[in-house]
């Protein structure tokens, strides 16, 4: 499956690049812990709120779930952390 940092990266391979890792999108820079301008490494995940999971396409959550990945972490464990902070665990929208 295609991850969309990592094919930025695939296609930019030089790390001393100003263009290596791709911009953090805007969208993305909330469910961030350092909203640094580019996605690398050196990025963490924090998990997201309901609220802004909720207010995303599907899309979106796709390039969320992806970059959690690039980052090392399972985007189901972010998730269920999320679930787990709401009262009575109400559904999730996918």
């Amino acid at each position: 499956m295609a991850n969309w940092v990592q094919d930025h990266i695939d296609a930019n391979p030089d790390p001393k690049d100003l263009n290596h890792y791709p911009i953090t999108p805007e969208y993305l820079k909330g469910v961030t812990e350092r909203s640094d301008e580019r996605v690398s490494e050196a990025t963490k995940p924090i998990t997201p709120s309901g609220q802004w999971w909720n207010a995303q396409t599907d899309k979106r959550k796709q390039e969320w779930r992806e970059m959690v990945e690039f980052l090392g972490k399972d985007p189901e464990d972010l998730l269920l952390a999320m679930r787990q902070s709401f009262p009575n665990n109400p559904p999730m929208r996918r």
